[in-house]
């Protein structure tokens, strides 16, 4: 993991060197979450978990995180309304851990016997009422925590009002309204209800230039207008208004394949591809400002993956890349700083494959690494 200092502008790295007591378990990072007392919780592969305490900047390795002698790797970790921990792991399994035992040895509720996982693609959200969103390709799971069970949502072939059939959830959003936003591959796009709690289906309709422009969508974001911008694999752009619920297509051949949607302060959406390039439109001119990725341009790296856009406190945009480092756009300046991995420099940032970046409640930017971190400090 690397810490980025905006001052001094360089990097601190934490990784498994050889100070064992103060650095993390393994390297291969899948996930870091900061919990309510500001302490940082970071997933590694292979059954490695570190909890690292802000104040007094110690880590705890809890270098066997296991379950039935099988080692565990959390892609994703969470708190609920409880301060309880859970830990959703490769390993299609989920758990949760009861804090009033103490976190001398964590004590591992597992969740799989409610959740009939299976091997999908998992993600999660928790909602702003404290509830769990957590999906398995065409299942979605809504955890109750009164009951301590699971609500289980799936395709059912005669109710119109059901989650879409045939599909794999890849997204899920919550709008400012509350509603949940399913994103889907093959399945299009569905929307959950706050109040009724029934799923409302938008897909393709080829006699419909409004209708949703292609059913597999990855990426949502709404904007401060309340719009909001449904990012799809392969065809352009949506935008849905919320207030008129009328969907419209949005297209130009610079924006599709869409990985991320971001908004800056200047009136501008960001659209991140899952394969290379990045476009911001303006939402007052209708321009569309494109950064191509030949190393000849700006962006230096044809051939990364945008795996995330962030706006961060002082509003400026963070691109974040697989193979391609990390990118960072003041405002007003189309021209990024690009951060590379450098060898021959131990403040640079470690590796060049990253997998998420964070900002945490003191402002400051932390990268995870996809992949082994070179071990030099």
């Amino acid at each position: 993991m690397n810490r980025y200092n905006r001052k001094e502008n360089n990097f601190k790295r934490f990784n498994n060197g050889k100070n064992k007591k103060n650095g993390f378990g393994k390297n291969y990072i899948l996930s870091i979450y900061e919990d309510s007392e500001n302490n940082f919780w970071i997933g590694s592969a292979n059954g490695s978990l570190t909890k690292f305490n802000r104040k007094t900047r110690q880590h705890k390795n809890y270098t066997t995180f296991s379950y039935l002698g099988k080692e565990l790797s959390p892609r994703w970790i969470a708190e609920d309304a409880s301060n309880q921990l859970w830990f959703g792991c490769w390993e299609s399994r989920i758990f949760k851990v009861d804090r009033s035992y103490g976190e001398t040895n964590l004590i591992l509720q597992e969740k799989y016997n409610e959740i009939t996982l299976g091997k999908g693609y998992q993600t999660a959200l928790l909602d702003k009422n404290k509830r769990f969103w957590i999906s398995c390709d065409e299942k979605l799971y809504l955890y109750q925590p009164k009951q301590d069970t699971f609500l289980c949502y799936q395709h059912e072939p005669f109710n119109n009002r059901s989650l879409s059939g045939n599909t794999s959830i890849r997204s899920i959003f919550e709008d400012r309204g509350g509603n949940i936003w399913i994103g889907s591959i093959g399945g299009g796009l569905n929307k959950v209800s706050k109040e009724s709690m029934q799923f409302h289906l938008l897909i393709n309709d080829p006699l419909n230039k409004n209708s949703l422009h292609s059913n597999s969508v990855r990426a949502i974001y709404e904007d401060k207008n309340n719009t909001i911008w449904i990012g799809t694999d392969a065809n352009g752009v949506n935008s849905f208004n919320r207030g008129l619920f009328k969907l419209n297509y949005f297209f130009d051949w610079q924006i599709d394949n869409l990985a991320s949607i971001a908004e800056d302060n200047e009136n501008n959406i960001w659209f991140g591809k899952r394969y290379w390039g990045i476009s911001k439109y303006n939402l007052l001119t209708g321009s569309i400002t494109s950064f191509y990725t030949n190393r000849a341009d700006s962006i230096k790296n044809k051939y990364f993956s945008i795996i995330k856009i962030l706006k961060i406190s002082d509003g400026k945009m963070l691109v974040i890349t697989d193979r391609g480092g990390l990118y960072v756009f003041k405002p007003g300046n189309d021209k990024p700083n690009c951060y590379l991995h450098d060898k021959n420099n131990s403040t640079s940032i470690s590796s060049n494959h990253l997998r998420s970046v964070f900002q945490d409640s003191s402002g400051r930017i932390h990268q995870v690494i996809y992949g082994l971190v070179p071990q030099t400090v």
